[in-house]
This record gives C-alpha cells, sequence and structure tokens, in this order.
C-alpha cells in the first residue's frame, strides 16, 4: 500500500482530498499545525520546525506529499509579509530538505496559486505566462515554486484558482451562504451586505479540484506547473443572485459595504485549464450545484 502524507490537514480541502485518496489504495498520514485535537495518522507539527518535519518524514517515508500547508491570506501577508514568507518558503523547504534525506523518491505536488500571475498581460493565462507577484503572499508562492529547480526531486506544482464548497468557511460563498442561513433564521434583518459585485472570479467546487490535485500525482509530469481552473468566470452579482433565488426567505435586500468594497476587483482574465485536461480531467459540479450543496451543509449545523 502507498503512503500518502497531506500537510494541513485542518483545511477546508485536506478532508476532501483525503476521502478522494481514500477510494484507492494508499494509507494516508496528515500533518496539522499542533493546536488541533490528535486523532490517528495525525501528526501535531509546525512545518517550520525543521527538527520536527525531519523526524516526521523520516518516521514515515512518504511515497506521495500533498502540500497544502500555507499561509493563505492576501490581505494578511501585506501586514504579516515575514510570517507568510516563513510558512510558505522555509516551511516547504523544510519538507523538500527532509524528503533529499529520508524518501528521495516520494513525488510531491506543490499546491501554489493563479496569483502568481499578478495581472496578467494576456487571457487567457497558460502556464507560461509570466509571473508577476502583486502582494507578499503572491511572492511567497512564487518564491516557493522556484525551489522545484534547487532539488533533484519529483516535484509538480498545481497553480490553483478559488475553490469552494460544502464546509467552508469564510470568503465570498462561505460568507453569503452564512448571511442568507442567518437571515432564514431570524438573527438578522432580510439585508446581506458585499463588496464589489461587479468583480468576475473563476470559481470550482473542492471536490473537482482534489480529482484534480490526485490526476496530478498520479498521472503529471516531473517539474510541471498545472492550472486548476473551470476556465470562465461569474461576476459576484450573478452569483449572489443564484444564492438568494435558494434561500427561503424572499425579497432579501442587497447592501454595498464599503468597508470591504475592493476597487481592484475588477480586472478580468481567464484561467486556461488546457493542460489539467489532457490528463483526463473535466469539472463535474456546477455552479449551481455546489452553491445549494454549501448553502445545504450550513442550514445542518444552524
Amino acid at each position: 500500500m502507498k503512503k500518502i502524507l497531506i500537510t494541513g490537514a485542518s483545511g477546508f480541502v485536506a478532508p476532501y482530498l483525503a476521502k478522494e485518496f481514500g477510494k484507492s489504495n494508499y494509507e494516508i498520514f496528515y500533518i496539522d499545525y499542533p493546536t488541533k485535537e490528535n486523532k490517528i495518522n495525525h501528526f501535531l507539527l509546525d512545518i517550520t520546525d525543521k527538527i520536527a518535519v525531519f523526524d516526521l518524514i523520516k518516521k514515515i517515508k512518504p511515497d506521495f506529499i500533498v502540500h497544502l500547508a500555507g499561509f493563505s491570506s492576501i490581505f494578511k501577508s501585506f501586514t504579516e509579509p515575514e510570517e507568510c514568507r516563513r510558512i510558505n518558503v522555509d516551511g516547504t523547504r523544510n519538507i523538500l530538505d527532509a524528503l533529499v534525506k529520508y524518501a528521495p523518491k516520494c513525488r510531491t505536488l506543490i499546491v501554489s496559486s493563479i496569483h502568481v500571475y499578478g495581472s496578467p498581460c494576456y487571457s487567457p493565462v497558460d502556464e507560461k505566462h509570466p509571473l508577476n507577484a502583486n502582494s507578499p503572499y503572491a511572492e511567497s508562492r512564487i518564491e516557493q515554486e522556484k525551489l522545484v529547480n534547487e532539488y533533484d526531486l519529483d516535484i509538480l506544482i498545481s497553480r490553483s484558482t478559488n475553490h469552494t464548497g460544502p464546509g467552508q468557511k469564510g470568503f465570498v460563498i462561505g460568507d453569503f451562504c452564512k448571511q442568507i442561513v442567518d437571515i432564514e433564521m431570524g438573527l438578522n434583518e432580510p439585508v446581506i451586505y458585499t463588496g464589489n459585485l461587479s468583480t468576475k472570479k473563476d470559481f470550482l467546487d473542492v471536490r473537482d479540484v482534489v480529482k484534480a490535485y490526485k490526476l496530478i500525482i498520479e498521472n503529471g509530469k516531473a517539474k510541471e506547473i498545472y492550472n486548476v481552473s473551470s476556465g470562465k468566470n461569474i461576476t459576484i452579482e450573478k452569483l449572489l443572485k443564484k444564492l438568494i433565488d435558494q434561500s427561503k426567505v424572499k425579497n432579501i435586500e442587497i447592501k454595498i459595504n464599503k468597508k470591504i468594497y475592493r476597487t481592484d476587483d475588477t480586472k478580468e482574465f481567464i484561467i486556461d485549464n488546457t493542460k489539467i485536461k489532457s490528463l483526463g480531467w473535466k469539472t463535474t459540479y456546477s455552479i449551481n450545484t455546489t452553491l445549494k450543496d454549501t448553502l445545504d451543509e450550513l442550514r445542518k449545523f444552524c
């Protein structure tokens, strides 16, 4: 049985990824930040702790790693740039250094972000597009990706777009769903507060995302980069109206919250997913299904 190690186990994507790999013959191990409850095959450690990372890789000797752990907030990266780099770059380096010593044949997928493209100079944006960081977060992801060329290891990179789905907290869809459920429960007036409605973004269901990651790590080419995207955009306004249509409360009003309104949200570009499709990947969840499932899941716990 092949052993796979998933970092960032307490994050939104990891449980879905574990479920996807669980359909095949894998023994799954997890790295979680040491504030979470200990579970079977869960190892609580900070990936910036080099000694702890080395000890774990020596113990498990994984055949595969999907590296999800990271500093993910673009906004916080402006106030915590050093912490962002420490986690995304130094933490990744610790894992790769440990693999060199204890598991040199391990295949590793580094999950990066489309934010490395910054403000694209052409669209659709393919994997050969120049990198142009416009935040400390993006800078850390670019530096993280460059580590690949420093190691004689089997490493792949995914550049993922916005992903969402049942169980996600925060972010635009999770926030809208929470506001709707609170309205349905009578906790708030029938008003949803939002930022820039004209923004267009690419959203993928997390259940499609993890299928892409599994395909990349099983069938992708070493040192290659794969965009993981739907290849199409939707405005936040259209997204919100789709959710309101599914609400149990009618006549919900939409109001702009100037505190979260971002004028830099207006630039549109398409992320080319031709390369990941060449591995046999395709989306299976429509945006309507994703929104319905996300809303229904939240209703269960409120």
